[in-house]
């Protein structure tokens, strides 16, 4: 499939997507994606490659729907597996925040130890 400039342009108007939008599709800024539209700057052809295919896909990603069917006591299944999950992340969380109070009392620990150490030093000298 050969195309050009003006079918590109004509194309992400068609689909109501932007130039930021096809510089994320093919890792350039906006503004390289400017100089091939408006500027007349060759589009290299790894990135033309990349155009193409996603002018063929795109209308199938994106407006034919894929019909699905969520099966019937889903919501009880999904719950069944994320709840053990979210009950230890929410274990973990808690043990997390303890583990942080221990070492912060720590460090006043270490901190009144390293002051005590040096009073006591500066005293004896």
């Amino acid at each position: 499939m050969e195309i050009g400039v003006e079918e590109i342009k004509n194309w992400l108007k068609k689909h109501n997507l932007s130039r930021a939008w096809l510089g994320e599709q093919c890792w350039v800024q906006k503004k390289t994606v400017d100089g091939w539209l408006s500027s007349g700057k060759n589009i290299p052809d790894s990135k033309l490659d990349k155009i193409i295919k996603l002018m063929e896909t795109y209308h199938r990603l994106n407006e034919d729907p894929i019909p699905y069917e969520i099966p019937s006591g889903f919501e009880k299944i999904i719950m069944e597996k994320v709840r053990p999950m979210a009950d230890r992340a929410e274990e973990l969380s808690h043990a997390a925040e303890q583990l942080k109070q221990s070492a912060d009392q720590l460090n006043r620990d270490i901190n009144k130890f390293v002051i005590e150490a040096i009073d006591t030093y500066l005293h004896h000298q």
